[in-house]
């Protein structure tokens, strides 16, 4: 028989054996439930697949009785493409659309745009914010590039990783610069959104995504509401599903509606074992360091029969068959406006300075002060500019006006009439150069028309 020390050592023998295993088996299960969270490096390629829908309303900038009026919203947009992470750190990629499309409905009226095929490379640099977006083999669309700006990019997803161990339960918050990037924001005001380890199954990490954002877009507050996912492969160390829904509620902007919108985003990446489009000779080819340098946008008026190229500040404010409104919107406020306008084609003499000259003073009237400038001149076109500009006041603010007239070689005409604060001059800098510089007349079979006065609706 075993005498009361040996039992003791027995005992305390059994004791300490149970304590060791009950501690590796914590240890074991620890280190099953932790999970590095550092996104891997080695996938140069992925294919995404996005679909984007919104409904809501737009808010005019039309206010009846002191309130917006509102216009049902409805969007459905399909996306594939092709994508190079270039920098991993900041999220700088190269994409090559196969399909970008968008089914549009305001107040029951409805549109379709797609990205044009020679704009179907995109550069996406979220360093550049207000250049995120550019096409390195022509210039945007203002509806091209809503088109392409996705919130949630597939560029920018891993960057919400943690880049370490966590364990379900686990949560991180997310820095302001990140969340203006992926949701499309000029700068990020206040922020709780964070991130959430849900749980392990079957391999797959997931991931909770929620909070809210309060913002601003071109100077206007924008509140964002956030509540996603996304799941995280253990084993190829990526996050290969996202989904994600926001609510925005942006108010009216100098030049842009208002929204109050529900938009869902969900995108499947894939990696690519073998490039497509997006292999080093394409990238090769495209000057990307300086691409945004040139990031211009694109206006094209069949109705009035002219184009033009335009930086980022100008917006499309309205658009009738002959007169197209645009405004310079810096930081929410707007510092310039300018009416273009297709005038009546003229066979015989064209309009003269003298002439031109008389206009604009009997349609300023007492407001004009003085000619500050005249300039008659050819442009690289070969057509006749004529160029004004006016100082006076109204209400006691110093105003500028600034008059184009440009005549085509076959006699057709275009009018621009700039207008600004006379506080605005030099931050508004030389841009209706660099706006009437671009503008081309479109091709046209229709026969030009005399017409007596060359200076008709000139001013209008």
């Amino acid at each position: 028989m075993l005498n009361n020390f040996s039992r003791d050592f027995c005992s305390r023998i059994l004791r300490l054996a149970s304590s060791i295993a009950i501690v590796l088996a914590g240890s074991s299960l620890s280190r099953a439930e932790t999970v590095d969270l550092t996104p891997s490096v080695s996938r140069h390629n992925q294919r995404v697949k996005v679909v984007f829908k919104v409904t809501g309303n737009l808010m005019s900038l039309q206010k009846s009785e002191g309130k917006p009026d509102l216009h049902p919203l409805k969007a459905v947009g399909n996306y594939v493409y092709e994508e190079r992470v270039l920098d991993a750190d900041t999220g700088r990629s190269l994409r090559y659309f196969e399909e970008a499309a968008s089914d549009f409905e305001v107040d029951q009226r409805h549109r379709r745009y797609e990205l044009r095929e020679d704009v179907r490379w995109i550069l996406v640099d979220p360093e550049e914010l207000e250049n995120m977006h550019v096409s390195p083999t022509g210039s945007l669309k203002r509806e091209e590039l809503d088109l392409v700006e996705l919130p949630c990019g597939s560029n920018l997803v891993d960057l919400l990783l943690p880049k370490a161990e966590k364990s379900p339960g686990d949560s991180w918050t997310h820095d302001d610069k990140l969340l203006a990037q992926m949701f499309n924001l000029d700068a990020v005001t206040a922020n709780d959104v964070k991130s959430q380890f849900a749980k392990i199954k079957d391999g797959v990490a997931y991931m909770t995504l929620s909070g809210n954002l309060v913002g601003t877009v071109e100077g206007v507050i924008t509140k964002v509401d956030i509540n996603g996912k996304y799941n995280f492969d253990i084993q190829s160390s990526t996050i290969y599903w996202v989904a994600v829904a926001i609510d925005e509620d942006r108010e009216i902007g100098a030049s842009t509606p208002g929204l109050q919108i529900q938009a869902a985003v969900r995108m499947v990446r894939e990696a690519m074992s073998q490039p497509g489009h997006v292999h080093q000779k394409t990238i090769d080819q495209f000057d990307l360091e300086n691409v945004q340098q040139e990031a211009m946008l694109e206006h094209r008026s069949e109705a009035a029969g002219f184009s033009l190229v335009h930086n980022r500040r100008w917006h499309v404010f309205s658009e009738k068959p002959k007169m197209t409104v645009l405004r310079c919107v810096d930081d929410g406020r707007m510092i310039a406006q300018c009416n273009i306008r297709s005038l009546h084609p003229v066979g015989g003499k064209p309009l003269s300075m003298d002439k031109f000259q008389q206009d604009i003073s009997m349609a300023l009237g007492d407001s004009v002060r003085q000619i500050v400038d005249s300039q008659d001149s050819q442009n690289d076109a070969g057509h006749k500019v004529l160029r004004v500009v006016a100082a006076g006041t109204v209400s006691d603010s110093s105003i500028l006006w600034i008059y184009y007239h440009i005549t085509h070689r076959d006699g057709r005409r275009i009018s621009c009439a700039f207008t600004l604060g006379g506080d605005d001059a030099e931050q508004f800098g030389g841009e209706d150069m660099a706006l009437t510089g671009s503008l081309q007349f479109l091709d046209s079979d229709t026969p030009v028309e005399e017409t007596a006065d060359a200076s008709e609706e000139t001013l209008r």
